[in-house]
């Protein structure tokens, strides 16, 4: 609802909107209707989207473990993560959830945030990492078919055709199912293409049940990152500077495996050449620490032929899903062409 107020810092043109508020005088939506969310996940616990979770009642009420309605997945209550390959679909980057909230956060309950569809159920179909929406979106939306979604929402894209994924979206057009999705956000210039001389998939398939959407600003004018496309693109809605519902992340505390400090007698090193002559040494290293020299007293030895490597601390390291981790280490090199090599791998 746009009166013209400031967001994120910038005033709008008092109704550059969709006009929900007047939409809602006729209908606020339907917990019947299903809209399957392709995206980065979705935050099941915020209480915004909670409420309009889509649940799979022969998981919920199944055993634990076990494939309760023959679907071939077992206890998706909520839906699927398709990128870990499990049943827990939530979201570790946030676009998913502020798609959500714009389809669906609960309304008139007092709250922050209301969804064009107050009570319409999301299905949370994960098919992104912790960096965003990647991978392939082909199972998702068959098992979005397969299990009673009336719409698949899209808001991602890219320049690469893809015959399995065209294949899915033609199978969810056979079932009646809606394809919702990005006209795409440009090129590598961050300037909006046009879809109808550069294509962006999925919007720019020739399928009758997708409706590709571009993105207008707060004085309802395409954003200038949007695509667009007169043959290509169906409508145009708010894109740029929309409020909307967004997880909270924390950590826990930080665990360091190997320090940079280098130890006097450091596991999980190696070396060897023709004339080694690497050695630790105390305090020669940034701020004082221990350092690792091929030279050590200062001296640069010539035609060594000799390395050094490091394949492994010993320490027990079990990665958790989609936790952050971070490398980190100080390197203070002379490398002579030709001769010396830095191989991170």
């Amino acid at each position: 609802h746009n009166t013209g107020q400031q967001v994120n810092g910038v005033t709008g043109t008092q109704d550059a909107d969709i006009d929900a508020p007047e939409a809602w005088d006729i209908t606020t939506g339907s917990d019947n209707v299903v809209i399957a969310v392709l995206d980065s996940g979705v935050a099941s616990l915020h209480p915004e989207i909670n409420p309009n979770l889509w649940v799979n009642s022969a998981e919920l009420n199944g055993t634990t473990g076990v494939d309760d309605d023959n679907n071939g997945y077992f206890d998706d209550i909520h839906g699927w993560d398709f990128w870990a390959n499990d049943n827990n679909p939530e979201d570790y980057n946030s676009h998913g959830t502020h798609v959500s909230g714009t389809i669906a956060a609960r309304g008139n309950n007092g709250a922050a945030i209301t969804g064009v569809n107050w009570n319409a159920r999301i299905m949370a179909l994960r098919m992104g990492g912790v960096v965003g929406v990647v991978g392939d979106a082909t199972a998702a939306i068959i098992y979005a078919v397969d299990n009673g979604a009336d719409i698949i929402n899209a808001s991602w894209g890219g320049p690469n055709f893809s015959q399995s994924l065209y294949d899915a979206i033609s199978y969810a057009d056979d079932h009646g199912v809606l394809f919702v999705t990005s006209a795409g956000n440009g090129g590598s210039d961050g300037i909006g293409d046009d879809n109808d001389q550069t294509p962006s998939y999925p919007s720019s398939y020739d399928l009758s049940n997708i409706i590709a959407v571009a993105a207008t600003d707060q004085d309802d004018n395409l954003t200038s990152f949007s695509n667009y496309g007169v043959a290509s693109v169906d409508v145009a809605a708010p894109g740029e500077n929309v409020y909307s519902t967004i997880p909270e992340f924390s950590s826990g505390t930080r665990v360091v495996l190997y320090t940079e400090d280098f130890d006097p007698s450091p596991s999980g090193w190696i070396g060897g050449g023709t004339n080694f002559s690497w050695s630790f040494v105390s305090g020669t290293g940034d701020g004082g620490s221990n350092s690792l020299e091929d030279s050590p007293g200062g001296n640069y030895l010539d035609n060594t032929d000799s390395f050094v490597g490091f394949v492994g601390s010993g320490t027990p390291f079990s990665p958790v899903k989609d936790n952050y981790y971070k490398l980190s280490f100080m390197i203070n090199a002379d490398l002579e062409t030709g001769f010396d090599y830095l191989i991170l791998a």
